[in-house]
């Protein structure tokens, strides 16, 4: 009886040990990691905003116009990263500084509070489209997908000629017709594609008076001039100033009777220091310079001169994101086996993103959209023909076979 009892209490022991050292099951948090447990939107967004605005210090040319939405690109890509296992889905949080977040419960909380903003239109959908003739959606990714990040998922023959337009078009329609063809080109041996699309449209809270827009010089960064229709106000806005940059922010919507001139969204515009470059000032711009402008900024009154204007950008973001070291998702060494029902090999073969903005008087309307597109197997490998050593050379008849012409060539001569 004694035996027995002892064995009774070990294994009491032994579970007890065991279910201390257990790790946490999904949907339950670590208690000493406070991240884990905040789903605060703001979490997320300040990982976003990092990832997102290093992509736009990687993507600039100087001179270029570059706008890009890193809350876009990063919803994609952390769609994209549920897909993944191991390595591949850690060096992906990794490069997005989403590390030690439960990325899906942190997505939907944000999505919810990005699409609840009130006063103004703002809207983030996903899409997953799964090439039928290649691969049925893994159903737990399913599932996660579309629960975490309200995406619609869908079976589409990639081989159709319609089936281009069809995904062209679901982004048309969340982005107002902004963006009406964000893939050229859809390989009918992708096996599937993972879309979001953001669109916003708001009014300025204190909208500019047409009447006071005039031609106007901008300054260009070689000193030269160019005509510009120069809109013109005095509101009072939250401001900026230190080491001669200055920063203003123009919120949308209708102004809260209990908090006079707040804003759920709003456009900051910043200028460098005089003498300073805009690249120089922004290879230091970071999300904790845009805390301070919004911890430090106070209301005053702004005499504001602004162009009206528009800028469009598109461009396949693979160099840009290998550049911030997310390097194995692009390879045959990527594991996205958790995309398909029955497995499988999977890479990320393209990364577009198009994003566009509109400015006038009334206020203002953007929308972007980004797609990854995956592709089974590994990506074909570089060939390289570097003809710097004796080759040989033969002129052929196609059509008969004939080689016309045959030679060694040893030393090429000069021409």
């Amino acid at each position: 009886m004694t035996r027995v009892l002892a064995c009774c209490a070990a294994l009491a022991a032994a579970l007890l040990v065991a279910a201390t050292n257990a790790g946490p099951a999904r949907g339950q948090q670590k208690p000493a990691d406070k991240e884990m447990q905040n789903t605060d939107p703001k979490v997320l967004a300040a990982r976003n905003n990092d990832f997102g605005l290093a992509l736009l210090k990687k993507l600039h040319k100087p001179g270029e116009n570059t706008f890009m939405s890193p809350t876009s690109v990063s919803t994609a890509l952390q769609l994209a990263a549920q897909a993944a296992r191991g390595d591949t889905r850690d060096e992906m949080h990794k490069a997005m500084g989403v590390t030690g977040l439960d990325v899906p419960d942190h997505n939907l909380a944000l999505l919810e509070a990005l699409n609840s903003r009130k006063g103004v239109t703002l809207n983030s959908a996903n899409s997953i489209w799964a090439n039928s003739r290649m691969i049925e959606l893994n159903p737990l990714f399913e599932a996660e997908a579309v629960k975490y990040f309200k995406a619609e998922a869908r079976a589409l023959d990639f081989a159709q000629s319609g089936a281009l337009d069809t995904i062209n078009t679901w982004v048309a329609d969340r982005t107002n017709q902004k963006i009406p063809n964000l893939i050229s080109v859809l390989p009918p041996e992708s096996a599937a594609v993972l879309v979001n699309a953001v669109y916003f449209k708001g009014q300025w809270q204190s909208p500019f008076d047409k009447k006071e827009t005039a031609p106007a010089d901008f300054i260009l960064a070689d000193g030269t001039r160019q005509k510009v229709q120069m809109m013109q106000g005095e509101p009072t806005l939250k401001a900026f100033e230190a080491e001669g940059r200055k920063a203003v922010y123009l919120p949308f919507g209708k102004a809260d009777a209990t908090k006079e001139k707040s804003a759920k969204v709003g456009m900051w515009l910043a200028l460098p220091a005089k003498g300073e470059t805009l690249e120089a000032f922004a290879a230091r711009l970071d999300a904790a310079m845009l805390a301070q402008w919004q911890k430090q900024g106070w209301q005053r009154e702004v005499k504001l001169r602004l162009p009206r204007f528009g800028v469009r950008f598109k461009k396949e973001l693979n160099d840009e994101l290998i550049g911030l070291g997310m390097k194995q998702a692009f390879t045959g060494g990527a594991d996205f086996s958790r995309l398909a029902k029955d497995g499988g090999q999977f890479f990320i073969s393209k990364v577009i993103h198009e994003a566009v903005l509109d400015v006038n008087e009334e206020g203002a309307e953007a929308a972007a959209a980004t797609a990854v597109v995956m592709e089974a197997g590994a990506p074909p490998q570089e060939f390289r023909f570097d003809a710097d050593r004796p080759f040989v050379v033969l002129i052929v008849d196609e059509d008969t076979g004939s080689v016309l012409f045959a030679g060694l060539v040893h030393k090429p001569e000069s021409k």
